[in-house]
């Protein structure tokens, strides 16, 4: 988070990414506790970018997060086979996208208004529209909104986590699929309260210019490419490890059947409820409970 705004958007998605295509090649067959140690992190990363207000922390919180999405679907080969890697590879593919287009679109109102506080924002989708609609469409890729890349990958990582829940009676498989169902809930809390803070709360007091045409193209064509994989899924797939398996008639991929699409509508919901819920608590929280990487401070 403490870069220069152009160089985090190169920090966030290819270095951090290796370390997931470093651990797949390090335990190409997976492993439950490979698995178990991506939940976590979800939910770690998810819980500790709730408490953030400066915006590049809370997006940085949530590449962990991210990756334990990865790590899960790397891991779950024990068990699901090709099908779980495709996902985890998938989705680290599609952070790629999300995650610079996010970095992107924060950076511009770094850039443009000079403040890192997401508490000194607001009302800035009247002063930044092209700025904010991008961010909507970043939140919704990694939120997992149907229509999406995020959906896809996410709901494959799930799926995965599901179906081993199904097939074995091990206590860290059911409890594996809740911890990736509350990393996603947090998930979704984190990205209201960003876009809440920074578009939304209260009146605008700064009255900052929007993009660039430079800084708009970069983001339309990572947005562009966000929604393209999210309604196209079959293009996404067909670049990612063991095409012709997963393409098959026998586990082809369904993302958009009603039980997914209810799955992620339910996830939604608890997401609304959760960050208006918790609203005050969580701020009283931030205040109290330290990073991290408060040692180095």
């Amino acid at each position: 988070p403490r870069p220069h705004v152009a160089a985090s958007v190169f920090l966030s998605v290819f270095t951090t990414k290796t370390a997931a295509y470093v651990m797949y090649r390090a335990f190409p067959e997976g492993g439950m506790w490979l698995a178990y140690l991506g939940g976590i992190m979800a939910v770690y990363g998810a819980f500790f970018a709730l408490l953030q207000y400066d915006p590049r922390r809370l997006l940085s919180y949530h590449i962990q997060a991210q990756l334990g999405y990865m790590l899960a679907g790397f891991g779950l080969a024990t068990y699901v086979g090709e099908f779980a890697i495709t996902g985890g590879f998938a989705h680290l593919f599609n952070n790629v996208l999300y995650k610079s287009l996010l970095f992107m679109a924060v950076g511009v109102v770094i850039y443009r208004t000079g403040v890192e506080d997401i508490r000194d924002m607001g009302g800035l989708w009247r002063e930044m529209p092209v700025t904010f609609l991008v961010y909507l469409v970043g939140a919704a890729s990694i939120t997992a909104v149907p229509g999406f890349n995020g959906f896809i990958s996410k709901g494959m990582v799930l799926d995965s986590a599901h179906e081993v829940h199904n097939v074995t009676l091990l206590l860290d498989s059911g409890l594996l699929w809740w911890l990736l169902v509350l990393g996603g809930v947090g998930t979704f809390m984190s990205f209201i309260k960003l876009g809440y803070y920074v578009f939304f709360h209260g009146s605008a007091t700064l009255s900052p210019r929007d993009a660039t045409p430079f800084q708009t193209a970069g983001m339309v064509l990572a947005a562009g490419a966000c929604i393209y994989f999210g309604v196209f899924y079959t293009q996404l797939i067909e670049v990612m490890p063991f095409t012709d398996l997963i393409l098959s008639d026998e586990v082809y991929f369904k993302p958009y059947s009603q039980s997914h699409l209810i799955e992620s509508a339910a996830l939604l919901v608890a997401g609304f409820v959760g960050f208006f819920t918790l609203k005050r608590p969580l701020g009283w929280l931030a205040h109290r409970m330290p990073d991290v990487d408060a040692v180095t401070y």
